[in-house]
């Protein structure tokens, strides 16, 4: 928006962010990071399940640049915030450079991607790649408050190795449903390959679907076509929250 453009570039700019050191850095996938941040000048933020950072890492021997990146971690979480970065871009390809100890500015939260926003009776977490991650953390601030309102988790990747929180997806209680959709699965895999389709989410949403507030986050392609399709189900445009970055 006009006024989180005039924000960063002006307020931020004069008054800074908080101070923050990374505490761990852990692979998720062979492509993905995790990194744990710690603040050096008090607790962690408060903030909403799904919300987004501005992150400026010092690293020595790298250029410091400012990026936005979703908070993977949930705000049940003690004197630690994480964040899961997948390698792509000129600055995201050093990601598992990154060391504990480098500094870093943190400035946050910003949106209202957040469930906690929804007084919904269900919950449809549709995610592609490394879009998973703010619905990692809303799921994470589910199950650690003990809400059992019924989940389900429809994750699209290329191909198994690619799947970014594949361990905890397992350890979710039985009212978290999650479905795996891969574009390139191999002959072994035994769950759903090829796209997000009326046909899949009708069979693994179904009659729940009206009662449910749904969630999109991922590449522009896939969210544009699951869009159109939760259209095509009588989806009320109301109850689709989507996330992006535009800035």
């Amino acid at each position: 928006s006009a006024g989180l453009f005039s924000y960063r570039n002006w307020v931020f700019p004069w008054f800074g962010g908080r101070h923050f050191k990374v505490t761990a850095v852990e692979p998720a996938t062979h492509n993905t990071w995790t990194i744990t941040l710690a603040p050096t000048d008090g607790g962690v933020f408060a903030y909403h399940p799904g919300q987004f950072m501005f992150l400026k890492l010092r690293r020595k021997g790298f250029r410091s640049e400012e990026h936005p990146f979703t908070i993977s971690s949930s705000p049940t979480r003690q004197g630690t915030v994480t964040v899961t970065i997948k390698e792509s871009g000129d600055f995201t390809r050093t990601i598992g450079k990154t060391l504990p100890g480098d500094a870093a500015d943190i400035e946050a939260p910003f949106g209202r991607f957040s469930l906690v926003h929804c007084a919904s009776i269900r919950f449809l977490l549709i995610a592609g790649g490394v879009g998973i991650t703010p619905i990692m953390s809303m799921l994470r601030y589910l199950r650690d408050t003990g809400d059992t309102r019924p989940a389900t988790v429809i994750y699209g990747n290329r191909t198994e190795s690619d799947i970014i929180f594949r361990a905890e997806f397992e350890e979710f209680p039985e009212h978290v449903k999650v479905v795996h959709v891969l574009t390139a699965a191999g002959p072994e895999l035994t769950g759903e390959r090829g796209f997000v389709t009326q046909e899949l989410l009708t069979r693994h949403v179904g009659d729940a679907l009206p009662d449910a507030e749904v969630f999109l986050c991922g590449p522009p392609t896939m969210m544009k076509a699951v869009f159109r399709t939760l259209m095509l189900l009588d989806v009320p445009g109301r109850h689709i929250h989507y996330e992006r970055f535009a800035l």
